[in-house]
């Protein structure tokens, strides 16, 4: 092979790199333009208010939340009052019942994961994907 003919071929090979290498450009882009995106209410939970005489509430939510707090955030017919603290919220109240820590009574809002009693407070309680949470009335 005299030198030309290398020069030829490698240029054909240098060609045939840009070539190749615009058309995975091209179809990066397109599969990042026309990927499936996640839906909003990607993860479906369910949470459980059980009351002072056991009785249950369902609401089953579909949320982006990352967190519990932020997932109740607006459901309809669920109402959550507290105070802010170092942990986050502290739960008094869930639909209008008032719990009454330190007093005689010495009751509490407790959060369930999946029947397990929960580590974290609502600010701080990752939501996963097909999860059971529950607000619970106890006494202490």
């Amino acid at each position: 092979m005299n030198e030309e003919t290398k020069k030829q071929g490698n240029k054909k090979l240098l060609i045939g790199g840009i070539i190749m290498a615009l058309l995975i450009i091209c179809f990066a882009a397109v599969y990042l333009i026309f990927a499936p995106k996640p839906t909003e209410g990607a993860k479906a939970i369910t949470v459980t208010v059980v009351d002072d005489s056991k009785e249950e509430t369902s609401y089953s939510i579909n949320t982006d939340a990352e967190f519990l707090r932020e997932a109740l955030d607006g459901v309809e017919g669920l109402e959550i009052i507290g105070t802010e603290g170092d942990y986050g919220l502290y739960i008094e109240s869930v639909n209008g019942l008032l719990a009454q820590s330190g007093s005689e009574s010495g009751t509490y809002w407790a959060i369930y994961v999946n029947g397990e009693y929960g580590q974290y407070s609502l600010d701080a309680q990752p939501v996963t994907d097909g999860d059971n949470y529950s607000l619970v009335y106890e006494s202490y």
